[in-house]
């Protein structure tokens, strides 16, 4: 009968866990239908795993499936009323939602999924995630260091096809101190008017780091004005501590919108949304090609700097080859600035290429509404990059 419930136990601590797995040797599955809910969800306890490895490698001898067709969650890690969990793990398990209009593992609060909850060292590892709107959706309460010790690493959201993720990969909300790092994620849908993002952290995240991910083949292929993201930062805080670093980000695309009316409605490597500081864009290679670009004033952009944003942005290398589809368009920019050179707390030696095939402009960089289309006039604009090519 589902959904399972694994409860709260008074006597679970580090040395007291509980482990969930196949017998050694055994490939096994779970699959039902929990409409509304996770088909397993750790309700309140703390110090589970669900291990998918019958033989303690990383090798992913379970499956598990939750076949609703209404509001599906797979795995569902969640705290009951203000009482934190801690140290439960989902790892090297194949986990298949049953719908792409909800997520596949929630990480947040028991009594309504998707809503803020308490927890720390929280940790998903080596999952393979599918056919979900969002592949891990975590969302912590803003207070103190809620959500510290959260680890989405080394997963596989890479399944192209009617199992292939929808929107986001992998989401982070509220949480103060997460990581997010060497996940696999491209093939995305592609097919719903929406900007598809690689991974999200979102409003209230702070003292968090994404780093060595593959982001790649998130590809728009409507007509109604949208475009991709590798990596999109929306936390909202004066000083986020966040740093992107070490990411690679290629093959994205989409037919994008009017820069100077919804800029996130383009094709953007990694984006710098709302009114932030302390981010740091380090060490990441951008690729963007093609010719999408297909509405009016429409603009790739290797990095996006959104009004009231800042950020120190050094040593990347930003390709953008992503220009217009026929006539249409704006043309493609290596970075954007919305407002003014001030939103560059440092920019430095990165290596900028951006020539489409197709029309449209060609800047290495753009502030407001001014385009630079050589090294020389981009150093002038940003008064920085004096170690940039």
């Amino acid at each position: 009968t589902f959904p399972i419930l694994v409860n709260a136990n008074p006597d679970a601590s580090s040395t007291n866990t509980l482990t969930i797995r196949p017998a050694a040797g055994v490939t096994a599955a779970i699959t039902g239908s929990a409409a509304s809910n996770a088909l397993i969800k750790l309700n309140g306890a703390n110090y589970v795993t669900i291990d998918g490895s019958n033989n303690g490698t990383n090798s992913r001898n379970l499956t598990i499936t939750n076949n609703s067709a209404t509001s599906p969650t797979v795995v569902a890690v969640t705290s009951v009323g203000t009482t934190s969990v801690t140290g439960n793990t989902l790892k090297n398990a194949t986990i298949i939602n049953g719908v792409t209009s909800s997520s596949a593992v929630v990480v947040g609060d028991a009594a309504t999924l998707g809503n803020a909850g308490y927890f720390t060292n929280i940790t998903i590892r080596n999952n393979s995630l599918q056919k979900a709107y969002m592949g891990v959706y975590s969302n912590a309460v803003v207070t103190g260091t809620n959500g510290s010790g959260l680890m989405l690493d080394s997963n596989e959201l890479n399944i192209t096809g009617a199992d292939a993720i929808r929107y986001v990969g992998l989401y982070v909300q509220g949480v103060n101190g997460a990581t997010v790092r060497n996940n696999t994620i491209s093939g995305f849908s592609g097919t719903n008017d929406e900007d598809d993002k690689g991974i999200w952290l979102a409003t209230g995240t702070t003292n968090a780091t994404v780093s060595g991910n593959k982001i790649t083949s998130l590809n728009y292929t409507g007509v109604n004005g949208y475009g991709a993201h590798g990596v999109f930062v929306s936390s909202g805080n004066a000083t986020a501590n966040i740093t992107v670093v070490n990411n690679f980000i290629a093959n994205l695309s989409g037919d994008g919108w009017s820069y100077t009316s919804i800029p996130t409605d383009n094709t953007i490597g990694i984006a710098i949304s709302g009114t932030q500081g302390g981010v740091n864009v380090y060490n990441n290679s951008i690729n963007l090609s093609g010719n999408t670009l297909n509405q009016t004033d429409a603009m790739s952009m290797g990095i996006y700097l959104g009004a009231g944003s800042n950020a120190d942005i050094r040593n990347n290398i930003i390709v953008n080859n992503l220009g217009l589809l026929t006539t249409t368009g704006y043309g493609a920019a290596g970075v954007y600035a919305v407002t003014a050179n001030t939103q560059f707390t440092n920019s430095n030696y990165n290596d900028y290429v951006v020539n489409p095939t197709g029309s449209g402009n060609k800047y290495i960089g753009q502030i407001a509404t001014t385009g630079s289309s050589t090294l020389a006039a981009w150093q002038t604009a940003t008064g920085q990059d004096a170690n940039s090519i």
